[in-house]
């Protein structure tokens, strides 16, 4: 398992200009608070120690004293505390000394929204190289998000370390998220370790949520029975741009008991989306969407997942290309229940079940993929997959046929879909024109019990859903 990426993406966490400025002591102004005019710097040390003329001794009482355009520079220690940003404090800097070791730790008791960080209301907040962790002092309910914008804000979630936002002991109560974009909110989250989280490392939800999410590591807990976790949602009319992340430990034993599943990146009826360079192993599902339209998933790396490694359900008109799909536990690629998709330019290769598989789904394309060597099909088309385009791809070394098609109707070879300039050597019906190939008759195999868990998925189980009014976080058992 390559850990290239998730090693440059720890380092780059260090922000020495931050470090820099540290040294060189500004000291705050000397205008008093009141009736100023200029930006001013605050310095908050819990024990001033570090920075005896720290006018503040709390994170919460420099952000009361700040003005629009202030900054305010955290000295290490440990800060147990939320903190509210509400509006009037647009421009707002808050900014550790030393990156990750200002520690903001939850309190005992939560109140409010139950988030350690609030940003509500105020517009360009940068919130940037801290260390924010639980977990709650409850085993329900204890906690609901270590960072949270609403009620219009704006920011920068940079830098940061977003740690056991959980209850005490690992709950299976669904809230509990790093970072949650609300409704008419919008952030740009880039370069953060978040880890231990009780649901969702980074969720974005609702109309008019909003989020460029770039160079974060994400892990869950590992294989759990306890809750489905998912390390990035975005869901019910939210948009964003995912890119060059990398996510694992969101992996689900119970789902054959429940029919929940936990995924690595999470979509659920988003409004538009890109997803690209991301590295999304050892989940469940590597990329799991559903009620999807117009999505682009392009030059990710997914790999290594106890599922399937990107699966599209009830979704329409979305684009999968220049991915590299392998070793997933069971299929590489699945389209179900999905119409008028692009499936272009893939290695999908090593999987455990099919390379491509199409369940009820019709009127989509596939070309120009390179596929091969996984334990079943290369391409595997059950009997309600009709008006399907196959052209250009490349099929070798698949374990049972390159190409299974249990379709009838008007198509290619009597299948219900159209094949055209494909490379292989083994299908289960004759003339559908492989190259370098001869198709045979072959003994058909039992796709039913291997796919038949990706019906009733649950997915609208798993994601963690928020009530727009109010941010409290609603699961749909």
């Amino acid at each position: 398992m390559p850990l290239s990426l998730l090693q440059n993406l720890l380092s780059s966490r260090r922000v020495s200009r931050l470090d820099d400025r540290a040294t060189r002591s500004p000291g705050p102004r000397l205008e008093a608070l009141e009736d100023r005019l200029l930006p001013s710097v605050l310095l908050v040390d819990d024990d001033r120690r570090q920075q005896p003329n720290a006018q503040f001794t709390s994170i919460q009482a420099a952000v009361t004293a700040a003005q629009a355009g202030d900054t305010i520079r955290v000295s290490p220690g440990t800060y147990r505390e939320q903190v509210n940003i509400p509006a009037g404090k647009d421009g707002l800097q808050l900014i550790s000394q030393k990156t990750g070791q200002a520690v903001i730790q939850a309190p005992t008791t939560l109140s409010g929204n139950k988030a350690i960080v609030d940003i509500s209301g105020s517009r360009g907040v940068d919130l940037n190289g801290f260390t924010i962790t639980g977990p709650g002092s409850g085993q329900n309910d204890s906690i609901f998000f270590g960072v949270v914008l609403e009620q219009g804000a704006t920011g920068t979630i940079e830098n940061n370390h977003i740690s056991k936002i959980r209850d005490n002991p690992l709950s299976g109560g669904q809230q509990g998220a790093g970072v949650y974009v609300s409704p008419g909110t919008s952030a740009v989250i880039q370069r953060n370790l978040i880890d231990q989280y009780q649901k969702t490392g980074i969720l974005v939800n609702g109309t008019g949520a909003n989020a460029t999410i770039n160079q974060n590591v994400i892990r869950g807990v590992g294989p759990t029975d306890v809750t489905a976790q998912n390390g990035i949602q975005v869901s019910h009319g939210a948009t964003a741009q995912v890119t060059g992340n990398a996510v694992t430990g969101n992996n689900y034993t119970n789902t054959d008991q429940d029919g929940f599943v936990s995924a690595g990146l999470l979509l659920v009826d988003p409004g538009q989306v890109t997803v690209s360079r991301n590295e999304l192993f050892g989940n469940e599902e590597g990329l799991f969407a559903q009620d999807t339209r117009g999505v682009r998933i392009a030059d990710n790396h997914i790999f290594s997942n106890a599922g399937d490694g990107l699966a599209l359900s009830s979704s329409i008109g979305n684009t999968i290309e220049n991915n590299r799909i392998e070793n997933n536990h069971d299929i590489g690629i699945l389209l179900l229940n999905s119409q008028g998709n692009r499936v272009l330019n893939n290695q999908v290769k090593n999987n455990g079940l099919d390379g491509i598989a199409l369940l009820n789904s019709q009127n989509n394309t596939i070309s120009n993929n390179q596929v091969s060597n996984n334990a079943n099909d290369g391409l595997f088309v059950d009997q309600q997959s009709t008006g399907n385009t196959i052209t250009n791809n490349k099929f070798k070394k698949n374990g049972n046929f390159d190409i299974e098609d249990l379709s009838t109707g008007s198509g290619t070879g009597g299948t219900g879909n159209t094949y055209r300039n494909n490379q292989g050597d083994t299908a289960n019906v004759s003339g559908l024109g492989l190259q370098r190939g001869h198709g045979h008759q072959g003994e058909d195999h039992d796709h039913h019990g291997h796919h038949g868990h990706h019906g009733h998925h649950g997915v609208h189980g798993d994601d963690q859903d928020v009530d727009d009014r109010d941010e409290h976080d609603e699961h749909d058992d």
